[in-house]
């Protein structure tokens, strides 16, 4: 796929992901090639629908001295397009001295997120994309994630209980987004800290060119992480068939599981259904909130045949009393 994506494309591709022409949606865009091919082919499909109102969402983390003039040269940028509506977010990150860039994307996504709340916006497109996935699994792997922190993102993700997230170039190459910019004359920009080796996404992306020729590709990785994605939905689907078989009737704020029952499940369901039941209690809960290696012990430990001292994890209490498993918010 190294051709220009077509309107058409792109409209298919919402379709199938569950937008609608009516839907309440924005833009999130860096500038770079993937977003502003994001924000030509989307205009286009609002357009389609009489729409002339769609929020294109610039975030200035003000990491750089220059990121203020950035961002306002990405908004003059997008003004010409039809159906866009540029708006700038300015996001104070002070001066962290590590964890830059991971603090830089939490922050995003926060800045993001409250904006769309603010204005009653559901979905947020994002211009993720294949190198972007294969990206994602390398540096999960270097984490010693699970498995799904190895499906990479995903095309379709709840951030909280009013805004989902949809990335519709997930197996699209960076080099097909470049080639639509070029056929349609978008101008982008490069953003200086993607080459900048001091960070660990830029290194992987120079290792995966030297063992790209023994296969190690970007359509590989992205390929794999669909397939553990396919693994992790049938999962979850046998998990949250478990959970209600073994929950028992709650207490007030807690979730009980009966322990006998669910130990008969193999150890990955039993996480899961652990895991279920801390997504009861916050729904704004997800599995990466957690080191999952920390979890891996406590939900051992709840299932040994011998007594199990009342443990926290994560702002959650665990325990277990007369082969009831009991899971609640820590109190502050």
């Amino acid at each position: 796929m190294d051709d220009p994506l077509s309107p058409d494309f792109f409209s298919r591709r919402l379709s199938r992901l569950g937008l609608a022409a009516d839907s309440r949606l924005a833009l999130a865009v860096s500038g770079g090639p993937d977003s502003m091919a994001l924000a030509l082919l989307a205009a286009d499909w609002v357009r389609s629908s009489g729409r002339s109102d769609v929020p294109a969402l610039i975030v200035d983390h003000g990491l750089r001295p220059d990121s203020a003039q950035e961002a306002e040269m990405v908004a003059a940028r997008l003004g010409p397009i039809v159906g866009l509506c540029p708006e700038i977010l300015r996001l104070s990150l002070g001066n962290p001295r590590t964890g830059v860039m991971e603090k830089a994307r939490d922050g995003r996504y926060a800045c993001l997120a409250a904006r769309c709340s603010e204005e009653g916006i559901s979905f947020l497109l994002l211009a993720h994309h294949q190198d972007d996935q294969a990206e994602t699994l390398l540096m999960r792997l270097a984490k010693g994630s699970g498995l799904d922190g190895l499906c990479g993102m995903r095309a379709v993700q709840t951030y909280d209980s009013r805004l989902t997230l949809i990335r519709p170039f997930l197996d699209v190459p960076k080099r097909a987004l470049v080639a639509t910019c070029k056929a349609f004359d978008v101008p982008y920009v490069s953003d200086p800290s993607n080459e900048n080796e001091h960070y660990l996404r830029p290194r992987l992306r120079k290792a995966m060119k030297a063992l790209e020729k023994d296969g190690l590709s970007a359509p590989r990785l992205a390929v794999t992480a669909a397939r553990l994605g396919r693994a992790r939905v049938a999962l979850e689907t046998i998990s949250a068939r478990a959970f209600e078989e073994t929950r028992l009737p709650d207490g007030f704020g807690s979730v009980c599981l009966d322990a006998e029952v669910l130990k008969q499940w193999p150890e990955e369901i039993r996480l899961r259904v652990i895991l279920l039941a801390l997504s009861v209690l916050d729904p704004d809960f997800v599995s990466l909130d957690i080191r999952l290696e920390k979890l891996e012990k406590i939900v051992d430990l709840l299932f040994l045949d011998e007594p199990f001292p009342r443990r926290s994890l994560g702002g959650f209490l665990f325990s277990r009393t007369d082969g009831v498993v009991t899971l609640e918010r820590e109190r502050l």
